[in-house]
């Protein structure tokens, strides 16, 4: 669709993008997780940059129209449908040619009201922008919000990034039980210094594996094997004398 900025007002599901590079298809579907939370200020309009199809701005029943056909005739925004040096909107007949000169196959009736629906379906708002031939630049600013509308921060700045970073991890990720257990036990305990603790930059990979495993109490001991009665004793396999626990581990 040769979209820019643009990309950031349409509502674009999985199956229309699967034929992009999986890069680009995640951060497409990532920023679809979080743009409800995010507030677009158009300081400006262009309306003749507004995309036709995928957006939730231009409905019919409330659904967002979609022609494939319209797309690959490269007739995507509002401009490909107005004209270039006078005010208003191209005849039917005129849009008509420029999807058939690219889709001959379809017929006439069919591509009638395929544009009768597209020009039908465009709010009054931007048919009298249009109609005035008002061509403004249009400056997004991208506003993360919270839910109940308090301005977090604005963009571009590192705080913003990785604020939209915490949204989306938050949406698509669930905090472990275990910590909502230690901080039910131990509700004056900052678990922050545990999390510094267990991601020092001279500890290798492997120790913080122990560690977090040790933190969370998922290190199966003999202790605790024996307590599901996996194994016959709960001893130490070394000493043989004291429970294998984890503080016979680590003391």
């Amino acid at each position: 669709m040769n979209l820019r900025i643009q990309l950031l007002f349409c509502d674009l599901r999985n199956r229309k993008i699967d034929i992009l590079p999986e890069f680009y298809q995640s951060m497409i579907l990532s920023w679809q997780n979080i743009c409800e939370n995010v507030d677009i200020e158009v300081n400006s309009e262009n309306v003749f940059d507004i995309p036709l199809f995928l957006n939730p701005n231009i409905t019919k029943c409330n659904k967002m129209l979609y022609l494939k056909i319209f797309i690959e005739a490269r007739v995507c925004k509002i401009k490909d449908i107005a004209y270039e040096c006078k005010p208003g909107f191209l005849k039917e007949s005129y849009i008509q040619e420029i999807v058939s000169e690219k889709f001959p196959e379809v017929s006439e009736n069919k591509m009638i009201d395929a544009v009768r629906n597209v020009l039908e379906t465009i709010p009054d708002e931007y048919k009298v922008l249009v109609e005035a031939n008002v061509h403004v630049s249009k400056t997004p600013v991208l506003n993360p919000m919270i839910k109940d509308g308090v301005q977090i921060c604005s963009l571009p700045s590192t705080t913003s990034f990785f604020f939209l970073y915490q949204m989306l991890v938050s949406k698509l990720s669930r905090e472990p039980k275990s910590v909502s257990r230690w901080r039910l036990m131990y509700t004056d305990f900052d678990l922050r210094k545990v999390q510094k603790i267990m991601n020092f930059p001279f500890l290798q990979s492997d120790c913080r594996e122990i560690a977090f495993k040790f933190f969370h109490r998922i290190i199966f001991t003999k202790e605790r094997l024996f307590k599901c009665q996996i194994t016959k004793d709960s001893l130490c396999p070394i000493c043989s004398t004291l429970p294998d626990s984890l503080n016979h581990l680590i003391i």
